[in-house]
């Protein structure tokens, strides 16, 4: 059964019911008396019921988490819902803890893209994030319809001339055209990247996809540095799979990217008792707001009850 303060409940009582006598001293003559006696109707009790926050987390003793747990067993799965909302981040992120991975991995599915790609950010440079990533997935950004030719070309200027040489024997089996030793590297390097300028659009993805996974990156890392917005050419999976190589920990950690919304819609799965439990975490002052705005009558009915 739920703690009352039975003392500030008199306070209460006599302030609000015997005219605005003074609470101490009626306090402190019941105390003198013997008298505990605080039966009200239900109407006495709204009238007494605290309008300031901080005097219901008193009365109700809601600094104890066992308090907080009793009422919320009280309060229907809806109000339990909404209240989800109003936890902090960081009691958000202990709760994921009751998730197996494999659940954390189904709801993150769930996500848009751009979310999961936030979530990695939280724990990774872009260029930490692209080494975890399997190669497949740079391929598709690479040879992705929305990148232009050109930017591509651009970005392949500062690759070493042995890697633009790999490229394009990599589509004709020979040696590039129009470059010999007595040239620069520059030199030799913009006549590959003309070269490659001239593939049709197949075989220019297949010269790309060619490249090693350190350059694949850097091309990438220019390419995004320069339009953030790139990033949303990867494909769903890309950012998926690699949170999924993510301890559970870490994985929980990248988290703290999401929006608060979105943390609650996860933990609004679970099971009333698991919910009910993880809610305690919620602060004293947020419930006591929260009671007050939609809970005066139930609060009022445990007065009656103390």
């Amino acid at each position: 059964m739920i703690r009352i303060d039975t003392e500030e409940l008199l306070k209460l009582k006599n302030f609000y019911l015997v005219g605005g006598t003074s609470a101490v001293n009626s306090s402190s003559s019941s105390k003198e008396s013997g008298e505990t006696d605080t039966s009200l109707s239900l109407e006495d009790a709204l009238r007494i019921l605290p309008k300031d926050p901080k005097k219901l987390i008193e009365l109700f003793n809601l600094d104890d988490p066992n308090n907080r747990y009793i009422l919320l067993r009280l309060l229907g799965r809806d109000y339990l819902e909404k209240l989800t909302e109003e936890l902090d981040k960081s009691s958000m992120l202990l709760i994921m803890q009751f998730f197996t991975v494999a659940k954390l991995m189904s709801m993150l599915q769930k996500l848009p893209k751009m979310k999961l790609l936030e979530m990695l950010q939280q724990i990774f440079t872009p260029e930490e994030m692209l080494k975890m990533m399997p190669e497949k997935y740079m391929d598709k950004f690479l040879t992705n319809d929305g990148l232009k030719k050109e930017e591509l070309l651009k970005s392949l200027m500062g690759l070493p001339p042995e890697a633009l040489s790999k490229m394009i024997q990599s589509v004709t089996g020979k040696p590039p055209q129009n470059v010999n030793p007595s040239m620069s590297k520059d030199e030799q390097s913009a006549a590959m990247v003309l070269e490659l300028s001239q593939m049709n659009p197949q075989n220019f993805k297949k010269a790309l996809v060619s490249m090693e996974k350190e350059e694949k990156m850097q091309v990438i890392l220019e390419l995004t540095e320069k339009d953030k917005d790139k990033w949303q050419l990867f494909p769903q999976e890309a950012f998926l799979s690699t949170v999924e190589m993510l301890p559970k920990d870490m994985m929980i950690q990248s988290m703290y990217a999401l929006e608060t919304s979105d943390m609650a819609e996860m933990i609004n799965i679970l099971p009333d008792e698991m919910l009910t439990q993880s809610l305690t975490l919620v602060q004293p002052e947020v419930f006591a707001e929260s009671l007050l705005e939609n809970n005066t009558d139930l609060l009022a009915q445990l007065l009656t009850a103390a």
